[in-house]
């Protein structure tokens, strides 16, 4: 996540508009045991 911070800092002479929403999605990976009392989704042990 810090690289992609970085690579946006670089960006300061550049002037964006952002219409709707704007997300950075983190891929993390692991081992899902579970599922959540809840909601139906995988609690996940991340190492």
């Amino acid at each position: 996540m810090s690289t992609l911070l970085n690579q946006i800092a670089g960006f300061k002479s550049c002037t964006a508009l952002v219409v709707g929403d704007f997300m950075v999605d983190e891929f993390i990976y692991g081992d899902a045991q579970r599922l959540s009392p809840d909601a139906p989704v995988p609690v996940l042990r991340s190492e």
